[in-house]
């Protein structure tokens, strides 16, 4: 699970340390403080993970549940 939620977040923090816009959007404020949270060091409630890493049934890639809604469209393609 650890592994999975590293992979993950490597888009948040490409964005903290000035990632492009493109990438900005397509996190939600509830989904960037969570992984914040988890980046840190610091522990979310169980429920906090429900839903927070999806997988892509085209490439198989995991994401946030937000940024796969946005790479459906480009792998898709």
């Amino acid at each position: 699970m650890e592994q999975r939620i590293m992979r993950a977040i490597e888009p948040v923090l490409h964005v903290q340390n000035g990632g492009s816009s493109d990438e900005r959007g397509v996190v939600s404020n509830q989904e960037q403080h969570i992984l914040q949270c988890l980046s840190m060091g610091q522990g979310i409630m169980p429920y906090e993970e429900v839903g927070l890493i999806e997988k892509c049934s085209n490439c198989n890639r995991l994401f946030i549940g937000s940024g796969l809604r946005a790479h459906i469209r480009a792998c898709c393609e």
